[in-house]
């Protein structure tokens, strides 16, 4: 997760800009996401993290090699 970390400060974001770790439950109950949204995300998608734009998720998958 620290490259994630270093990624976010460097584009400046987080969880007062619209940043939501997904292992934090915050996300679910601070979006107003339908219910298949948030199963998706959380189910099948499962980002280590996801951006809310005008209460639109943007998701983006980041694979790291070792």
């Amino acid at each position: 997760m620290k490259k994630l970390d270093e990624i976010f400060s460097e584009l400046g974001l987080n969880s007062g800009n619209g940043l939501y770790l997904t292992k934090d439950n915050e996300w679910k109950i601070e979006t107003s996401f339908p219910n298949r949204v948030k199963r998706l995300i959380e189910c099948k998608i499962e980002p280590n993290a996801i951006f809310v734009f005008d209460n639109k998720p943007m998701i983006k998958s980041l694979v790291f090699s070792q």
